[in-house]
């Protein structure tokens, strides 16, 4: 959409206000050009495929030459000052990474600074008449006091979810700010004000603030500060239009006035009162504008401003306003002795008040004059002899939530959005975001519940990556074992045999540890047999048999390279080295070592009683740090084992120091994440033995929080209005092809299909089949956005459906695009936008991936249907079908009739169709109507002006809304519903409803051609034709008015013009004209001049016949 309006005319005017005022919004395609304008240049490539045919190389040739073009216009027509936006061009952040669940981030980074992430926090310096300072900022999250609380990763219910947030709890201060005056800000204290402060500029946590007011009252300072969102050189009566965000602003400096240097403003209607230096005007839609600086202008006044031209005024930038005034005193012809005003313009109202020498928080905090209950500021400085130092500015912020009684920010959400009032982080552009915990494998531990509720298996996964399954506990008592490790005939070892004397017997079960810390490697074995001192052992991990040689009573089991000493005893019983530490003597026990290193202590005892503890611990070492509690130990987490009435067994888990369970949306299980990061799933229905699931991570689970500063929206389009857009980048090289290094994230305008372009596959995820989505005789154009970056990309099925979608880009202007996605069809000569769902598009393209046929797609002619009611049915037979795929069988609008061949007199002349009616041109036209066109004269006439311009676009607004309202009406009154259109005959009233609504949704456009034919042919009454003509006459009437007098300086030359003068002005058509003699034909657009129509007439003796409009005319070269 072209933003600047260089054209003349009321009504060009007016259009072009409308075009403007639509360019706020969601970015679309009613944004093109203007996506690929980045710091003020034209940045982006126009790709074709490396074997793109010549066709398809000239549309992107036009297509470039169209761009280059508009902006070299845009440029020519700059006349208007710029805005200064602060901030970052995209979004910047500084991460807290490596966060412990439940541990602050204040104890991972204290504080921030400049050097921590420079654009929210940058270091400054101010100078005032009474000195010099630098200041530093700071962001604490944690004081020594205790008194900031900040944000910590916890796992936990919200909202009936249990998952991991950041969590703020209500009425904890979140962080402090601090900027902090190295040698003091120093100023003069004048009629209660700190004079020198006013005026300056400061950064406050990455936007630049003007110093609008400070205030003295004894030791009470307010300190008031305007974000610098953007800053203007107003000229006296000249208005500048800008756009801040989504708001569009039109300032004027009405009034300044040379003695007491005060300024009226205007912005967008609302007038303020007499401004000041230092003092600002706030519109209701809270838009600040504060005055930084008068500049009175000591050159003559000229009286006849109104003929000076607009004044760039980005050509005082980088002159103090001394250098303005000096050089606007000797340059009256520039400004007319105007005089000149420099304003802020801001979102943000920032006011801070305190007494300066205590050292107390106060609740005083206002942004946008609303005061902040979740803010506090503390002021410190000093005064004496009418001169105020100001040391520091403290601001903390608490945590207030939106709802609930504690503020929980889910994975890649912000801080922002869950607060009760946003505004207590200051910067509307400043964030904290949750970004969620790492992606670490995890192996799963299971203390499952069998044998009907009597018995427990645990299930883990060894440092070999092997599953190994035990039978922990039975309760059962079928082999009289009672309360025993194992199952119910056979024991579980995992504690040494007393006194090294052999205890375990054929059947038992053995577990084994190379060591028990994380090092180790557990082993989980049968003992089977023992025969000719062969010893055999089935690995419960592996499923392997392991064998062993005695000799002497003794050996070793070497399980994959790990040795356990063993010796035999009576009845075949051994005694294990179960922990491999060279001995076999109790109390040694082997500890289960799981995958990640989590460690599974079964107690003291191979009998124990009910209940008995298991511990699950993590090793200390293993933390990042000392863990959020700073336990200095290992994690550890009870579990009890227990018997239950009837044999059963049981498992109970409680909440304690290193784990919390709560329930979420299922009320018998409960979950909770211990500060390793182990997910511990607890389910107890009530009834049956509870079960136990441990999602251990084979590595902490660490989580990270980024502070975030994204750009501010200023400017969009007062860029566009102020700026030259630098081309020369985009002109030196245009184009390019798809074997080169460019990427689908780029800014790019790509040409083709998938099919022909790999960079269109890159944006399309290279579907198959290529040409997927892509519909016979429809071109599309189709906009991406890949972070700030965008992508056009205009595509067909064939290279003929490729060009009318780039004639239609490359002409963007006389098309009405917008949205993500436009369709064109017609030909390439006359291309038909239409609107188009994205999402039914993509719905047809992933139809077509799966190799699904759209319901309508490639049917229509071999589906047995009359669909366009002409009496035919599908391929061959009716000609609307090229084959049996064809999805269109329409061969014309059904039904249509012209006037010039429907054997009805439509414009009551007693005229009956072509040839006989002299409105008739061929038996085609639909219109009827006769035109007396006076001959061609040899010379065109000037129109001459009677009185006022201004009194004839009046008259012309009168008569053409007067005349276009009263034909509303008539025409609405015979106007007939749709419901009463006549039935074709075959057809139930309900059947040929039915087939319009069909036709209304598949073919929009017969449908329209169908409707207006039958609303042209229906029964009028020649009153009712005879007024409706005349108020066409009239409404045209007006409409010449309004044209004519609004290009006053132009001479008018139409078609035709009689001896009078009068000219007759064309509408936007093609003038056809056939040699008589010859048949030769020859079309020229309605723009061409006298002179060069002469010439085409003349290049051939003898007479044309000439057709405009329908209108036919002889004429011949009159030279």
């Amino acid at each position: 959409m072209r933003s600047y309006c260089g054209l003349r005319g009321v009504v060009v005017i007016l259009l072009c206000l409308s075009l403007l005022s639509s360019v706020v919004g969601q970015k679309g395609l009613q944004d093109y050009p203007w996506l690929f304008v980045q710091n003020n240049a034209l940045k982006t490539k126009i790709i074709v495929g490396e074997s793109a045919s010549a066709g398809i190389s000239t549309s992107a040739f036009n297509l470039a030459t169209s761009l280059t073009n508009f902006f070299t216009d845009y440029n020519a027509d700059l006349a208007q000052p710029g805005a200064t936006p602060t901030g970052p061009d995209e979004t910047v952040r500084y991460i807290f990474e490596d966060l412990e669940l439940e541990e602050p981030f204040g104890e991972k980074e204290e504080s921030i600074t400049e050097n921590d992430f420079e654009e929210l926090l940058p270091d400054g310096r101010i100078s005032t008449s009474e000195g010099s300072t630098d200041y530093t900022q700071y962001l604490r999250f944690e004081a020594p006091d205790g008194s900031i609380q900040g944000g910590r990763i916890v796992y936990d219910e919200y909202s009936d979810e249990l998952s991991d947030y950041l969590l703020f709890a209500q009425g904890d201060v979140m962080f402090e700010y601090q900027i902090e005056f190295e040698d003091g800000l120093q100023s003069d204290i004048e009629s209660g004000h700190a004079e020198d402060i006013e005026g300056e500029v400061i950064n406050i946590l990455g936007t630049d603030y003007l110093v609008l007011d400070a205030g003295i009252n004894n030791n009470q300072i307010q300190l008031e500060l305007l974000s610098k969102d953007a800053e203007l050189l107003l000229i006296e009566g000249q208005p500048v239009t800008i756009k801040i965000g989504d708001q569009s602003i039109t300032i004027e400096a009405t009034t300044i006035s040379d003695s007491s240097e005060e300024v009226i403003l205007d912005v967008n209607g609302e007038t303020s009162d007499a401004l000041e230096k230092g003092e600002r005007f706030t519109t209701e839609d809270d838009l600040h504008v504060g005055i930084k600086e008068v500049l009175i202008n000591e050159a003559l006044e000229i009286s006849d401003t109104g003929s000076l031209q607009p004044i760039n005024t980005q050509q005082f930038q980088g002159m103090t306003p001394a250098q303005i005034q000096d050089y606007l005193a000797t340059t009256a012809g520039i400004t007319g002795g105007r005089d000149l005003v420099s304003v802020y313009v801001g979102s943000q109202l920032l006011e801070f008040s305190d007494q300066f020498n205590d050292n107390t928080f106060s609740r005083t905090v206002h942004v946008n004059d609303d005061r902040l209950d979740d803010g506090t500021v503390k002021i410190e400085g000093g005064s004496s002899n009418n001169e105020i130092t100001l040391d520091r500015l403290t601001y903390r912020a608490e945590a207030d939530p939106e709802s609930g009684n504690e503020v929980y920010i889910e994975s890649e959400n912000g801080l922002r959005s869950e607060l009760q009032d946003p505004q207590v982080l200051i910067n509307e552009n400043f964030d904290f975001v949750y970004n969620g915990l790492g992606d670490v494998e995890t192996t799963e531990i299971h203390f499952d519940p069998v044998s009907s509720d009597k018995q427990y298996e645990l299930t883990f996964t060894n440092r070999e990556n092997e599953e190994c399954e035990i039978p922990l506990l039975d309760n059962s008592n079928t082999g009289s074992l009672g309360f025993n490790l194992g199952d119910e005939s056979n024991d579980l070892f995992f504690v040494e045999c007393a006194g090294g004397t052999p205890c375990i017997t054929t059947s038992d079960y053995l577990i084994l540890s190379t060591e028990n810390d994380h090092t180790g490697t557990t082993y989980v074995l049968q003992y089977n047999s023992f025969s000719n001192n062969q010893l055999t052992f089935e690995d419960k991990c592996s499923g392997e048999t392991i064998t062993a040689t005695a000799s002497n009573n003794a050996g070793q089991i070497n399980i994959r390279g790990s040795t356990f000493s063993f010796t035999v005893g009576a009845l075949n019983s051994i005694a294990v080295d179960l922990n491999d530490d060279g001995d076999i003597a109790a109390p040694d026990e082997a500890v289960i070592v799981a995958k990640g290193g989590a460690l599974i202590d079964l107690g003291s005892t191979n009998s124990p009683t009910s209940p008995f503890t298991v511990t699950a611990s993590v090793e200390g070492s293993l933390f990042e740090r000392d863990g959020p509690f700073d336990f200095g130990g290992d994690e550890s987490v009870s579990i009890s084992l227990t018997s239950r009435p009837g044999n059963e067994v049981g498992l109970l888990l409680a909440d304690q120091s290193h784990l919390k369970l709560n329930s979420g949306d299922e009320a018998n299980v409960k979950k909770g994440m211990s500060p390793y990061g182990a997910l511990y799933e607890y389910t107890d229905d009530g009834n049956n033995a509870q079960e136990l699931t441990i999602d251990f991570p084979e590595e902490q689970l660490l989580g990270s929080v980024s502070l975030e500063l994204s750009p501010r929206e200023i400017v969009d389009v007062a860029a566009q209005v102020t700026t030259p857009v630098d081309i020369a980048a985009f002109s030196a090289s245009p184009t390019g092809i798809d074997s080169d290094a460019f990427s689908a994230t780029d800014n790019v305008i790509v040409i083709g299909n998938p099919c022909t372009n790999t960079v269109a596959a890159r944006l399309l995820d290279s579907p198959q089949p290529c040409d997927a989505g892509m519909r016979q005789d429809i071109g599309i154009i189709r906009l991406f956005q890949s972070g700030n970056a965008y992508q056009i990309l205009v595509a067909g099925k064939t290279d003929e459906d490729v060009r009318k979608a780039m004639v239609v880009l490359a002409n963007f202007e006389d098309y009405q695009l917008s949205g993500e996605l436009v369709q064109v069809t017609g030909t390439e000569a006359n291309p038909v936008v239409g609107t188009a769902s994205l999402q039914d598009w993509l719905s047809g393209f992933n139809a077509d991936k799966q190799g699904v046929i759209p319901p309508t797609a490639a049917a229509v002619c071999s589906d047995s249907i009359d669909n366009d009611y002409d009496g035919k049915i599908d391929y061959p037979q009716d000609p609307g079908c090229s084959s049996a795929q064809d999805n269109d069988e329409t061969d014309g609008p059904p039904l249509l009739v012209y006037q010039c061949s429907d054997n009805i007199d439509n414009d009551y002349d007693e005229e009956i169709d072509y040839p006989q009616d002299q409105g008739c041109s061929f038996a085609q036209d639909n219109d009827e109507m006769d035109v007396v066109v006076p001959p061609l004269e040899e010379k065109p006439v000037k129109v001459e002006e009677g009185f006022g311009a201004g009194v004839w676009i009046i008259i012309g607004l009168i008569l053409v809304g007067g005349a276009g309202a009263a034909l509303y009406f008539v025409m609405k009154k015979g106007k007939k519903k749709e419901e009463e259109m006549p039935v074709p005959e075959g057809y139930t009233k309900e059947q040929w409803k039915q087939a319009l609504a069909y036709y209304k949704e598949h073919y929009p456009e017969w449908y329209a051609k169908y409707l207006g034919w039958w609303q042209q042919n229906k029964p009028k009454g020649s009153k009712e034709m005879t007024l409706v003509i005349v108020l066409v006459a009239v409404s045209l009437l007006g409409l010449a008015m309004i044209i004519t007098v609004s290009w006053p300086d132009e001479q008018q030359v139409g078609f035709a013009a009689d001896s009078a003068g009068r000219a007759y002005t064309a509408m936007p058509q093609l003038i056809i004209c056939t040699h008589i003699e010859t048949g030769v034909s020859m079309s020229t657009p309605e723009e061409v001049s006298e002179e060069q129509l002469l010439d085409l007439l003349c290049s051939r003796s003898g007479p044309w016949n000439c057709v405009y409009r329908g209108i036919s005319q002889l004429l011949s070269c009159q030279e």
